[in-house]
């Protein structure tokens, strides 16, 4: 027997339907059905329920849940998001994709989409930056990955139960990014595990290495922040190469980076410094985006009102300025000489097509 149990607020009634094919529209708040082995030969019987008590009954869909109350407590959760950012990454030669996504409430949590599950979130389901969705069902476990863009102690897995739909149906506001302090970063408020939104102009360079040779490409160089606070920071790889290429093409005014997803690392055997991650971070230079465009005009409004120092504006002035600090080498005198040059082994060099003028950066070994 089939018994279908309907609950209200003020009583509960218990009903056995005849018809498997009534009215479900017209049940309220909570259905719970249950199943016995009691049937009448092949068939199961029912009996029909009063129709002016069903009436007064319907089924209500699962009620929306927010972010920040997830936890592996239970898999069926159902979440109104919005995308904030969205990467793609390799492991085992396998592709998947990671999102973060945002609720009304300005919470955000990590998102997995694993290569069974890419091809239909990017193709028959297309998962896109700043659109809006219903998710239900997914995997949850702890945030133990080793650099965390959201800082919610759970992430999410999707799954082959996993539901995304209602795309761009619900409003939800583009999220504001949390800048770290540079205040609190340089007093050890941070963690190295988490990722966090930087923004600030490069005050001073120091070493760079445009070409790949005995270290990795990098672009070392000293942000400000809008209070005169100084940090270091590093690019590496293709996130150095966009910083080479725009800062070939500034002839004038500041440079202004943004970060999201920058890491920290405190200091040890070398300076504290922000750094790039190699898939997570997004890196904007001087680019037309709301958070760069805020900071020019503040800055512009600091050096009016005597609030901001002298700002360095071309390349050349950030290499020649003598800061006095400690925690940051700036460029040596053989450093500016060959900046921007092109480095390449003597290997290389005897076999160059036509004749050039070169120098050569050697260390003396032995005198013989």
């Amino acid at each position: 027997m089939v018994s279908i149990k309907l609950s209200r607020l003020d009583s509960e009634q218990k009903y056995n339907v005849k018809s498997s094919s009534f009215e479900t529209k017209h049940i309220s708040l909570s259905v719970h059905i249950s199943l016995s082995e009691r049937t009448l030969g092949s068939k199961t019987t029912f009996s029909d329920p009063p129709s002016s008590q069903l009436q007064h009954f319907r089924i209500m869909a699962r009620a929306f849940e927010f972010v920040k109350d997830i936890t592996n407590r239970k898999d069926l959760w159902k979440v109104v998001v919005k995308v904030k950012d969205k990467w793609s990454g390799t492991k085992d030669g396998k592709e998947y994709f990671e999102i973060v996504v945002v609720d009304s409430k300005g919470d955000d949590i990590l998102v997995l989409v694993p290569h069974e599950l890419k091809q239909k979130f990017e193709i028959e389901i297309p998962i896109i930056v700043n659109k809006t969705y219903t998710m239900q069902n997914f995997q949850v476990s702890k945030n133990d990955d080793k650099f965390k863009p959201s800082h919610h102690e759970f992430k999410l897995r999707f799954n082959d139960g996993t539901l995304v739909n209602d795309v761009n149906v619900h409003q939800i506001v583009d999220p504001v990014p949390n800048f770290k302090s540079f205040t609190e970063i340089n007093y050890g408020h941070f963690r190295e595990d988490y990722l966090y939104d930087i923004i600030g102009m490069v005050d001073e360079l120091g070493f760079q290495q445009p070409h790949p040779g005995n270290r990795k490409v990098q672009s070392n160089f000293v942000l400000r922040d809008l209070g005169n606070n100084v940090i270091n920071c590093t690019l590496w790889e293709n996130y150095a190469l966009k910083f080479f290429n725009l800062q070939n093409k500034s002839n004038d005014g500041p440079i202004i980076v943004f970060m999201k997803y920058a890491k920290i690392k405190a200091a040890g055997k070398y300076a504290l410094t922000i750094s790039n991650t190699w898939t997570t971070t997004k890196l904007f230079i001087n680019e037309d985006v709301r958070e760069i465009i805020e900071f020019k005009k503040s800055l512009t409004a600091g050096i009016e009102n005597g609030t901001i120092t002298a700002v360095a504006e071309t390349p050349s002035q950030m290499m020649s300025q003598s800061s006095g600090r400690t925690q940051f080498t700036p460029y040596t005198p053989e450093q500016k000489f060959y900046h921007n040059a092109e480095v390449m082994p003597l290997s290389k060099i005897v076999q160059l097509p036509q004749d050039t003028k070169c120098v050569t950066v050697v260390t003396t070994v032995k005198v013989i």
